[in-house]
């Protein structure tokens, strides 16, 4: 694979560094970064501030559904297309949180901010699946695990391989069982 030598040119709480290195053509800048210039604590950072987003939708999804009257009103939203695609892209909001959960765990890099935004992400999913259990629109537990996408730093392709926000492996798939029309699985 091409290399390239760049020069990275960090402003950090207004200091200026500047860093050298050597880096595949198409690897992730952001993986980069993280690994030269303020290590964990950038990368703590980066995953705050994406679980923090998550957060935030999966919560609005909450008060949405909260604020629906009936429970014939809350099907009729869940059976729409544009309701189906709502829930469909939350649950991927959520299996990012899972995402980056996994790799907090296999990484044992954790702060107390992260581990409670961990419980407020779940408490928040948990008050969700309330209205999605009656539509059967949960995907299957299976797809919200992440272990088998937890890469070895050994590997010589790992850093190819590798998300640039929750630095699992973006290859490795999982199945999503969406109901519609049959039970059809979709990697991703």
């Amino acid at each position: 694979m091409e290399t390239s030598t760049a020069t990275l040119i960090v402003i950090f709480d207004s200091s200026i560094t500047e860093y050298h290195c050597t880096f595949h053509i198409l690897c992730d800048l952001f993986f980069c970064y993280c690994n030269l210039t303020q290590g964990s604590d950038r990368l703590i950072q980066e995953w705050e501030r994406c679980l923090q987003n998550c957060y935030q939708v999966i919560s609005e999804a909450n008060t949405i559904f909260n604020s629906i009257s009936s429970s014939a009103i809350c099907n009729e939203v869940l059976k729409s297309s544009q309701g189906l695609e709502y829930v469909r892209s939350v649950i991927e909001i959520y299996r990012v949180a899972c995402r980056v959960l996994t790799s907090v765990r296999s990484t044992a890099i954790s702060t107390t901010e992260l581990e409670k935004t961990f419980k407020s992400i779940d408490l928040a999913w948990n008050n969700l699946t309330a209205f999605l259990v009656g539509a059967s629109i949960l995907p299957k537990q299976t797809s919200l695990v992440f272990t088998h996408c937890i890469l070895k730093l050994t590997s010589e392709h790992a850093h190819d391989l590798a998300c640039g926000v929750c630095l699992l492996n973006v290859d490795a798939t999982s199945a999503i069982s969406w109901p519609h029309s049959g039970d059809s699985t979709i990697a991703s």
